[in-house]
């Protein structure tokens, strides 16, 4: 269950280099996210990612949470509750990176 969820984190971070690597100096990025779960352990994405974008030298502009009115899944799946909530991280490229 840790290995899973460690697995996943580890695969973010690596991923959020290449994605930050063509911004511009004072770049904005802006993520999409909602909460996960991996088996069955909630993985609380926005201050995950967040944490790895700091690391990258990134600052925090505004984050704004909304509520997913309507869906085209059922709130539930086969597997777990589907997600009823998303959050916009918009994060800004640091001038002295």
């Amino acid at each position: 269950l840790e290995a899973k969820a460690t697995a996943f984190v580890a695969d973010l971070f690596d991923a959020v280099p290449p994605a930050l690597a063509r911004l511009a100096t004072d770049g904005v990025a802006v993520w999409t996210l909602g909460e996960r779960t991996i088996g069955g352990l909630k993985m609380p994405m926005v201050a995950i990612c967040k944490e790895i974008n700091e690391f990258f030298d990134m600052s925090l502009i505004t984050q704004i949470d909304r509520r997913i009115r309507s869906k085209r899944m059922p709130h539930r799946n086969s597997i777990s509750v589907t997600m009823v909530h998303e959050s916009l991280l918009i994060m800004q490229k640091n001038s002295h990176s």
